[in-house]
């Protein structure tokens, strides 16, 4: 998912296959069948009632086909430019949707507008070279074709005049000389409608055959006591290294900070956990073993994963909670509820855990939305919590409440905090200080204050 943009999946959905269901009935059907078989058809008939004529027709024809061949060649090139901006206008769509409170905080709307002034003007230049190069190849088309008219007259005329075709062959001629223009236009449509086609497969095609995940295989993987990172090095592409030699033990009960700038490699190590990529080299052993001999759905279902973004689905309460597990009973939702001191709040709403809300509902707060999120993941109960930056924008009010929930959810498990604030990783049993992917300091808080390096200078500034 993060090798493709929304726009193009977008596209895929809205337009690509529609264009693909016209491939057989329009495509084949209407233009072989339909066409092909009609064209010929009729020219047979016609010929039977006289071949010079039929003949000049046909070339005619023959002629106005071999240039709409060739200039319909360049129209897929054009049909590609269209389709890519359409997809970056869909994406530019998708962005303002999900990004509209920050554009609006950061009040960029201008600069946003004229980004999609950019990318209607790079649409509209790609429609404008397709249109006109439909409209050329149709117009050169029409032209000769307007010939046979003129053919079927003079030669047909001549033919009567000279006794070899009766005036009602010639009125016959006359009434059903256009019909092969007609049935010529359908193949020819047909071109077009296939080359869509076959773009519009492609594109799907690049979507279907991207290699899904095999979840399956391996061994189940049991409760979880130790994690072990041996000389770890990973990187998204080619040479930019994110993670250098990275070596760490975490067992049971035991809570590790992750702390660092932007870049440092602090989500891309948790995300090495989930095996969401795959290792360049060194090892992750769980339980003492190589943890890729275990099937990659019993690791996950042994994580629980919570990111700074909360999603609310459109649904209940109920439902937000449980929407991973549907066998979960209602008491045991309550339960988790109270221990998280989510459960007065939503006992105070006119319709309790039957309360509809959606992402846009403001029933609950930043830090209360968190709190829903933390009682998804208990309702799973994981032996590995990850949080990442999961107090980043709470207000102090809201992250007092979370980190009492943090206390909770971690008890007894193998915790990952990613954060900023020294109040949520001070406790951890060791803090990890990470810097162009490498563990520079690690200790516990008091261990690192003593230490009086980087940590300290951090914590001091």
């Amino acid at each position: 998912m993060d090798k493709i943009h929304v726009g193009e999946i977008l596209e895929a959905i809205i337009n690509d296959i529609k264009e693909v269901s016209r491939y057989y009935t329009w495509g084949i059907c209407r233009s072989y069948f339909g066409g092909m078989i009609r064209l010929i058809g009729t020219l047979g008939v016609l010929m039977y009632l006289n071949i010079p004529i039929v003949t000049a027709t046909f070339f005619i024809y023959i002629i106005g086909f071999f240039i709409t061949f060739l200039l319909n060649k360049k129209s897929v090139k054009y049909i590609n430019l269209k389709r890519e901006a359409n997809a970056k206008i869909l994406n530019w769509s998708n962005e303002q949707v999900q990004g509209y409170q920050t554009i609006k905080a950061l009040e960029v709307e201008h600069q946003r507008m004229r980004e999609i002034k950019l990318l209607i003007t790079g649409y509209e230049k790609a429609v404008n070279k397709l249109e006109r190069n439909i409209r050329i190849y149709t117009c050169l088309y029409d032209f000769i074709i307007s010939f046979v008219g003129i053919v079927n007259i003079l030669i047909g005329s001549i033919s009567v005049e000279k006794g070899i075709l009766s005036y009602g062959s010639l009125i016959i001629l006359a009434r059903y000389i256009d019909q092969p223009e007609v049935y010529a236009k359908w193949f020819i449509e047909g071109f077009q409608i296939r080359n869509i086609c076959k773009i519009a497969y492609g594109k799907i095609e690049n979507i279907l055959k991207k290699e899904e995940e095999d979840i399956q295989t391996g061994k189940e993987l049991q409760a979880v006591s130790n994690i072990e990172f041996k000389n770890i090095k990973f990187s998204y592409i080619g040479n930019q290294t994110i993670l250098n030699d990275i070596s760490l033990e975490v067992n049971r009960n035991e809570s590790i900070a992750l702390i660092g700038r932007t870049g440092s490699g602090k989500t891309s190590l948790v995300n090495l956990i989930c095996r969401f990529y795959d290792l360049q080299d060194g090892e992750i052993k769980v339980n003492g073993k190589d943890y890729r001999e275990y099937s990659i759905k019993s690791l996950r279902n042994k994580i629980g994963y919570i990111m700074q973004k909360v999603v609310i689905f459109d649904g209940t309460i109920l439902e937000n909670i449980n929407y991973a597990n549907k066998d979960i009973k209602k008491e045991k939702i309550i339960d988790i509820c109270k221990k998280l001191h989510l459960h007065e709040k939503i006992v105070s709403l006119k319709d309790g855990y039957e309360t509809r809300i959606s992402n846009d509902t403001d029933v609950f707060s930043t830090g209360e939305k968190q709190l829903l999120n933390f009682s998804r993941i208990m309702i799973d109960d994981p032996e590995i919590i990850i949080l990442d930056e999961a107090t980043a924008s709470l207000s102090y009010k809201s992250e007092m409440l979370i980190r009492k929930a943090i206390e909770e959810i971690t008890k007894g498990r193998i915790s990952f905090i990613i954060a900023h604030r020294l109040s949520t990783i001070k406790n951890c049993n060791k803090i990890l200080l990470m810097k162009n992917g490498k563990i520079i300091e690690q200790g516990s808080h008091t261990e690192l204050i003593q230490k009086q390096g980087e940590y300290y200078n951090l914590v001091n500034t």
